[in-house]
């Protein structure tokens, strides 16, 4: 700011002393000028751009690179990208450091619904696996079950079972969304199912195939792109169909797979519902 002041001085004297001189001087004069004003103003702007507390934000804003928001993200939907980058406001990173960051690395989509379907006791299905690829999703499963892990290992482990779309839905529609045969109910959909401490009313929550994701979205007029806050459907979209094959044969989600939904939400009654139930199996 003080070097457009500054320029502005500048470009005031150089026209008191250009008046006498020829037209073609003013003109010369005024260019030289005003030329390293205007580069001024751009710097300026540029570090408005940069900054979103100068352009008027009410909550202050923490950057986060876009890498960041990946399955592993609960709070990733109560952000926005400006320019490249991903801006949370401060109450959505107070909300994400209230969950544990420990936990290991997310296992592969395979292997989440491999360890899934072991919790679930659905574990037939894994009969065409090699005998390593079964041992493997069986002791992973009994380590998920260890108490002192729950907290961390829940929301970060099974990440990677889907990716989450935020939509908004007409209430009227959201019935019928739920109960199609493409969408298997499940999170606050299903928590009801399974006795968990937990009610939210008009929201739709389930696990499509991706090959159905969009023809769901056009066929009941979901509107995405939404914060957390205003969405009231959430699709979990299956990219390894083969390996959740045993799932959508599910008409409504099993326990284990519900208590991963609740476990990496943002809001703190619905982390406990998760983990109480994930406590039960």
């Amino acid at each position: 700011m003080a070097a457009l002041r500054r320029h502005r001085h500048t470009g005031r004297a150089a026209l008191e002393s250009a008046k006498a001189a020829e037209p073609e001087e003013v003109l010369g004069k005024v260019l030289e000028a005003v030329g390293p004003a205007v580069e001024a103003a751009r710097t300026v702007l540029e570090k408005l751009k940069s900054s979103p507390r100068l352009l008027g934000h009410r909550e202050p804003v923490a950057s986060l690179d876009e890498t960041t928001c990946g399955p592993y993200a609960p709070h990733r939907t109560l952000g926005r990208q400006v320019a490249g980058r991903w801006l949370l406001s401060s109450s959505a990173v107070e909300q994400r450091q209230e969950i544990p960051h420990e936990g290991g690395r997310p296992f592969s989509q395979a292997s989440v619904w491999n360890v899934l379907a072991v919790l679930s006791g659905a574990e037939d299905s894994l009969s065409d696996l090699a005998a390593p690829a079964r041992s493997l999703a069986r002791s992973r499963a009994k380590d998920m079950l260890r108490a002192e892990e729950m907290a961390s290992k829940w929301p970060r482990a099974l990440a990677n079972r889907a990716r989450s779309v935020r939509f908004y839905g007409h209430p009227s529609v959201l019935a019928d969304l739920i109960s199609d045969p493409r969408v298997v109910r499940s999170g606050v959909s299903a928590a009801a199912d399974h006795n968990a401490d937990l009610v939210v009313a008009e929201s739709a929550e389930g696990y499509v195939r991706s090959g159905d994701a969009e023809d769901l979205k056009s066929e009941y007029a979901l509107n995405p792109g939404l914060s957390y806050a205003q969405a009231n459907v959430i699709l979990h979209v299956v990219d390894d169909e083969q390996a959740a094959r045993w799932f959508f044969s599910c008409p409504v989600a099993p326990a284990a797979v519900v208590a991963a939904d609740l476990a990496e939400r943002p809001a703190s009654r619905d982390r406990v519902a998760g983990l109480n139930l994930a406590a039960r199996l």
